[in-house]
């Protein structure tokens, strides 16, 4: 589902942008030593406000403002922060930089949101994480999805979260998931795995334990549980039990073969 989430692109620009920002623009306490979130939006917007800041120190502000509210998912706001940067103090490489991150996602967006009218049961589960959360947001909330369908998009957006690092709102989606189809294997299958990751192992055998209940017929949630037992607890006696049958459902899949044969080996030193 995941490695362990990586630094933020925002957060990549806060700290690209600060090598080139004049140390005394704005309020270096807020407006940029601490520019994120709403409070970066606030101290900037104080440090605009007050009049004091002129040339090169009133575009930096703009620049961190555009860059908190970025952050906030707030894009048409920051694109306007953006041009008045540029219309202060024009050429602005890194400003310059930092919009074009910004029309990027704009334009992914605009991709996500075309996908969606074609086919409302598909909010990217491929996408990069930020588009993918916001698409599948835009899915859940448009109220046309039931069932199966409502559960996998809520099951996306908790991947988006998970991948994010944002993980009491992953964990929020994989619970409603499962209450909105609690038939859904793959619900329980997804959630094991974020359980796993979260060390909190009994809800996690237990949430794969469901899945294969639910879908016996299935390979996938015996290689998940496989792979927690193999993860959590290193037991291979356990491993092999449930790859062996994964491979007998599919004998054609070479991850799960390849997986016996290193369980096997596994089990033979233990």
């Amino acid at each position: 589902m995941r490695a362990m989430p990586v630094r933020s692109l925002v957060w990549f620009s806060i700290c690209f942008l600060s090598l080139f920002l004049p140390a005394q623009a704005a309020d270096p306490a807020g407006c940029i030593k601490d520019a994120k979130g709403e409070t970066a939006v606030g101290d900037c917007t104080a440090a605009i406000g007050s009049g004091k800041l002129q040339g090169w120190d009133l575009a930096a502000a703009y620049v961190y403002r555009a860059v908190a509210l970025q952050e906030l998912d707030k894009l048409d706001e920051a694109s306007a922060d953006f041009q008045k940067a540029k219309a202060l103090r024009n050429p602005y490489p890194e400003a310059m930089m930092a919009e074009a991150k910004l029309k990027w996602k704009l334009k992914a967006r605009a991709t996500a949101a075309k996908a969606l009218a074609a086919d409302p049961k598909d909010c990217l589960p491929d996408a990069e994480a930020e588009v993918a959360v916001s698409a599948c947001t835009s899915a859940i909330e448009k109220g046309n999805l039931k069932g199966t369908d409502l559960a996998e998009a809520f099951l996306r957006r908790a991947s988006g979260y998970d991948y994010l690092g944002t993980y009491d709102k992953a964990q929020a989606d994989f619970d409603q998931a499962i209450a909105t189809d609690p038939t859904f294997a793959r619900g329980f299958m997804f959630r094991g795995y974020f359980e796993t990751l979260m060390h909190h192992d009994d809800a996690a055998l237990d949430d794969f334990n469901k899945a294969v209940t639910l879908k016996p017929d299935g390979a996938e949630p015996l290689f998940y549980r496989a792979r927690y037992y193999h993860e959590a607890h290193g037991d291979w006696k356990s491993v092999v039990a449930d790859i062996e049958k994964a491979v007998q459902l599919e004998p054609d899949n070479q991850t799960y073969s390849t997986y016996l044969e290193t369980a096997q080996s596994e089990l033979k030193k233990q």
